[in-house]
């Protein structure tokens, strides 16, 4: 297929603004086709996330149907698929009444009841694409911002390595994310964002921290058999956290 160097996009299948050459051979490399045949579900599911990767969108996996506890038909579709109903999520705000009643507030809805879907049926040994549904309703993410997508981005077990040998060395996480990009030439290489970074040093603190505490309560029930002066106490909250 013949493209020009400079390809002005308006339709929902590649965006709304201009893309280059090899962006638009890019996208249609992995564009699904009615009637393709694939190995498993999950094949199907890694190729629809790549193409959603390169045209702009988020896959979200859809309705599916079992018989005999095999998967006979399935569906993906987009993030910003159907209208979720509009929900108050309760908070506790600093500015509370003082019968310590709950406030609530509105959360963002995101989602624009985008048809866009990709559906496949049992064929033999395979799966079939029956149905699938290429505009969307809403705009897309850039290329630049294809890292900031949460189904897109992931720590490597490297870089997860390197956080917690940073943290030993009393490194945060917004430190030792630095360091990876700019060993990597810029933010946009790491393949994570800051948050994940700071969200795996919390969760290695929550796991470390529970033991951490045992060890100490073991250390002293040790010193309270040697020494009948010794005392001490301590107390669990209903998830036996210390």
């Amino acid at each position: 297929m013949d493209l020009p160097d400079q390809y002005s996009c308006i339709g929902p299948d590649l965006s709304h603004h201009s893309l280059s050459k090899n962006d638009v051979e890019g996208i249609l490399s992995v564009v699904p086709k009615e009637g393709s045949l694939f190995d498993s579900v999950e094949d199907v599911y890694k190729v629809y996330k790549n193409y959603a990767a390169e045209a702009g969108f988020i896959v979200r996996r859809g309705h599916e149907s079992k018989a005999g506890g095999i998967i006979v038909n399935k569906e993906f579709v987009c993030s910003k698929e159907g209208i979720k109903r509009v929900e108050l999520k309760e908070f506790d705000s600093l500015k509370q009444d003082c019968d310590d009643k709950k406030v609530k507030r509105k959360r963002y809805e995101f989602r624009t009841n985008c048809k866009a879907r990709l559906y496949v049926i049992k064929f033999g040994d395979k799966y079939k694409v029956k149905t699938f549904v290429e505009d969307h309703n809403h705009g897309y993410f850039t290329a630049e911002d294809k890292h900031l997508q949460k189904s897109h981005r992931s720590m490597s077990v490297s870089h997860q390595y390197f956080a917690i040998k940073a943290s030993n060395l009393n490194i945060g996480p917004c430190m030792s994310f630095n360091f990876i990009a700019e060993l990597l030439g810029g933010y946009e290489n790491v393949g994570a964002t800051k948050t994940d970074f700071k969200n795996l040093s919390r969760d290695i603190y929550n796991y470390i921290g529970k033991y951490d505490a045992q060890m100490i309560i073991d250390k002293f029930s040790v010193l309270k058999e040697r020494d009948e002066n010794f005392t001490f106490e301590f107390k669990t909250n209903t998830q036996d956290w210390f």
